[in-house]
């Protein structure tokens, strides 16, 4: 085993940890919910790196700030959606999934409602000062738009964005690292 290999799996064992202690913590606090919704993944890569994302391709991911856009509004609603985001990743099945496995989750911002339109979030989050989409199409696949994942330096300000994006009640899940 090469050492970039030893180190990539102790990466992805660490982000599993986290990924499940968040998992609990949310899970425990009851503050996730059935309905459907929108939310925001918070993930953090400490170093830039190729990371292959299915059919995407290998894309060169900058260290930092990688916010992902998405949408719950099947069975389950955003607590299952979620669920599946924040368990350890055992077989990728979305974009997200791919970048999961060497980035953690800090962060969930999300509502509620049918109205909740991932596409309109992912376009007021691309006007945000120092927002940069690196990898085309990510996470829209089944859509128009340029992509619903933006790189940032350091996260934006959520009440900023939730003001430029016309959401009214934006629910954040700060997520310890364990």
């Amino acid at each position: 085993m090469t050492d970039a290999m030893h180190k990539s799996g102790a990466m992805v064992r660490k982000v599993s940890r986290m990924n499940h202690a968040m998992r609990s913590e949310a899970s425990a606090s009851g503050s996730l919910t059935d309905l459907p919704g929108c939310y925001v993944l918070l993930l953090h890569l400490v170093e830039a790196q190729p990371i292959q994302i299915g059919r995407l391709g290998l894309i060169e991911f900058p260290a930092g700030c990688h916010l992902y856009v998405g949408s719950a509004h099947g069975p389950g609603g955003l607590r299952g959606r979620l669920c599946h985001h924040l368990n350890p990743v055992t077989r990728p099945h979305w974009h997200v999934d791919y970048l999961r496995t060497v980035a953690p989750c800090m962060a969930v911002w999300y509502a509620t409602g049918e109205s909740a339109n991932e596409c309109a979030w992912a376009a007021a989050l691309a006007q945000m000062p120092g927002a940069a989409i690196i990898a085309p199409r990510f996470g829209a696949s089944d859509c128009g738009c340029a992509g619903h994942l933006l790189a940032f330096v350091q996260p934006p300000d959520a009440s900023q964005w939730a003001v430029r994006a016309g959401i009214e009640h934006l629910r954040v899940l700060k997520v310890s690292a364990a």
